[in-house]
């Protein structure tokens, strides 16, 4: 097995969860500065802006620094794993090409990288992408906060599928939907709704390498794909006025919903 990730705590407790269940072969850490930077290089200003301007949202609203203690809370520590590992400038760098080649993984997880291009999918096996957002209604980014911005509460959660070239349009293997309390923000929901799904995974990787067959469904063309620019200002000056007023509270649902395709 393989994995492809950023460079968040949440990647880091994905790390350690798969060293801990299987053979993890390789590491493959795309970080964040790279990524921006990337977007500047290849002319990519507003995408860049627009990134720049969430992670300094994620700072100012304390949700970065929740992230970080919730995911240190369960085991993933301040460090990798100690397995073979790259930090490429980029996911489809051909470094990483090299190194999937002469690791030959049967299994790929992906989670929090730039668009992956088919170059390195054609040699990662079967990739597996850890989606923060209900597919097929929400891809891309912002997806959290715009269910709830939305008030679309039966669509809030995270996805498993199949990763292509097409940005989340992959066969699902599973959706998971997460308990929630009116006190819940998009944080919160994140964090506990992605580590749940990356137990999922093992589970779902566990009862593969078991023989079981896993089926995957292909995904309806309906649902929107949102990215870091659809989110602006007028909607976060929206979303403190819906939560003072108490507008937009999450309902009760006191039990995970997970669904295999």
């Amino acid at each position: 097995m393989v994995l492809l990730c950023g460079d968040g705590p949440q990647h880091r407790y994905l790390a350690h969860l798969l060293h801990q269940n299987f053979t993890l072969t390789g590491l493959v850490v795309e970080p964040s500065a790279q990524q921006r930077r990337r977007l500047w290089e290849v002319g990519h200003r507003r995408t860049w802006r627009h990134r720049v301007i969430h992670e300094w949202r994620q700072r100012l609203l304390g949700y970065r620094a929740y992230r970080r203690n919730f995911f240190a809370g369960v085991g993933a520590g301040f460090g990798w794993p100690d397995c073979t590992s790259a930090h490429p400038p980029w996911i489809n760098d051909d470094s990483v090409v090299e190194a999937l080649t002469r690791w030959r993984p049967d299994v790929t997880v992906v989670c929090g990288t730039s668009l992956i291009r088919p170059e390195v999918l054609d040699r990662a096996g079967l990739a597996i992408n850890v989606h923060a957002g209900l597919l097929p209604y929400y891809r891309g980014n912002q997806c959290f906060f715009m269910a709830l911005y939305r008030g679309d509460y039966g669509r809030i959660g995270a996805s498993l599928h199949v990763a292509t070239a097409e940005l989340d349009g992959g066969p699902l293997l599973a959706v998971v939907r997460p308990p929630m309390a009116p006190t819940d923000h998009e944080e919160s929901l994140y964090s506990r709704t992605m580590r749940q799904t990356m137990l999922v995974l093992v589970d779902l990787v566990h009862r593969m390498a078991a023989g079981e067959s896993i089926p995957a469904a292909r995904q309806s063309a309906i649902g929107r794909t949102y990215r870091n620019s659809d989110r602006r200002l007028r909607h976060d000056l929206h979303w403190g006025l819906f939560r003072l007023t108490g507008r937009r509270r999450c309902p009760v649902a006191t039990d995970w919903s997970i669904s295999y395709q």
